[in-house]
């Protein structure tokens, strides 16, 4: 047996365990739990490995840390309810309202997967664009059916959103430059010629809250607000707050704007 294989055994043992005891926890308390031991785990990294803040394009530790622990939790088969906090959702509940679609996109932040288990919870009908025909949803046993990326892909967006449903995707890419936001447009472009509400969406780590936020940009400078609304993502991201972590996002965000 190789070492690799061994090492991979191990793993699903420990992940294993992990989730048989979670599951002794009750489902109520379970999501906090999670949160919990993430924002702790955190910490550890940073005080006693020493991994800097400039490494992380998007996300902070704690967000890095939270997803790592729900997939492990979901894909060992323990479940639990996420508990979100929103800012701005009466924007999404208006863009259902008005029956003309919702276009909901956001970058690549890692908490940003928990916008599947808010549409399925709450029923909106959401046609949902991922590279893997099948995503987990985190904390649930049934993954949700995603939109692949193809020559179709826009036709199904552009039915979901004449049928008054939710289209939502993480528009950006990963850059060379990793302070570089790359994105493509074409979905933003769709959801203004038929006239569908456009949100910008992030969800982060705030102390142990995890909150949702929903962003309506001026649909002139779609663009340049996507920039403008990933930066402030990073901005307000957890962070370690020790001087060496904030001046290397200092100086990475100044390399950013120069």
């Amino acid at each position: 047996m190789s070492s690799q294989t061994s090492h991979r055994r191990r793993r699903r043992l420990l992940g294993v365990v992990v989730t048989k005891s979670f599951c002794l926890v009750p489902y109520r308390l379970r999501f906090r739990l999670v949160v919990a031991i993430a924002r702790v785990a955190a910490f550890l990294q940073h005080r006693f490995f020493k991994v800097n803040m400039a490494q992380y394009r998007v996300d902070g530790p704690g967000e890095v840390m939270l997803v790592r622990a729900m997939d492990v939790l979901t894909r060992y088969g323990c479940e639990f309810e996420p508990e979100l906090e929103f800012e701005r959702h009466d924007l999404l509940e208006e863009g259902l309202a008005a029956r003309h679609g919702v276009m909901v996109v956001g970058p690549h932040a890692m908490l940003n997967t928990l916008i599947l288990r808010h549409v399925i919870d709450r029923g909106y009908p959401t046609v949902a664009f991922a590279a893997i025909p099948y995503y987990p949803v985190a904390g649930r046993r049934e993954p949700m059916q995603m939109v692949q990326p193809s020559n179709v892909a826009l036709l199904r967006a552009r039915s979901a959103l004449r049928e008054g449903k939710i289209v939502t995707a993480l528009i950006d890419r990963r850059s060379p430059n990793s302070s570089a936001i790359i994105f493509s447009d074409h979905l933003l472009k769709l959801g203004v010629l038929l006239e569908a509400r456009v949100l910008f969406f992030s969800t982060r780590l705030d102390g142990a809250k995890v909150i949702m936020t929903f962003h309506p940009p001026a649909l002139d400078a779609l663009s340049a607000e996507f920039v403008a609304f990933t930066e402030e993502h990073r901005r307000r991201r957890s962070t370690c707050s020790c001087a060496s972590c904030l001046s290397a996002i200092a100086a990475r965000e100044a390399a950013a704007v120069t």
